[in-house]
């Protein structure tokens, strides 16, 4: 499995990217949703990891335009915030997931799994 892991925090990526290959999943880690369109392996993605505030191309717009670009895979919006009206954006624009950061790391396998 090739995973996303779009995220303006190196520390986060780290993380993300350790969790995920200790489960023998492969990792490519981006700094925003620019960089991360920008890939020359964009569809070749399993599952997209995404953070939605970020600096250069928030989450959201990356979703809309990773979308258009006829993205058919799942893609789990992360956020820090417990927002209802972020979370309906981020569904609406076709998130299969949203999850709040501090419940990621606890659940990761499961949530890939899903």
């Amino acid at each position: 499995m090739l995973i996303a892991i779009v995220d303006d925090d190196s520390r986060m990526l780290m993380l993300l990217e350790t969790e995920a290959s200790d489960e023998g999943w492969q990792c490519l880690c981006y700094s925003n949703g620019h960089e991360f369109l920008a890939s020359n392996k964009l569809l070749q993605f399993d599952l997209v990891l995404l953070y939605l505030i970020m600096p250069v191309m928030d989450g959201l717009t990356c979703l809309r335009q990773l979308r258009s670009h006829g993205f058919n895979q799942r893609v789990i919006v992360l956020t820090a915030l417990c927002d209802p009206l972020q979370k309906q954006q981020a569904i609406e624009a076709g998130a299969d997931q949203y999850v709040l950061k501090t419940n990621l790391l606890n659940g990761l396998r499961a949530l890939i799994h899903h």
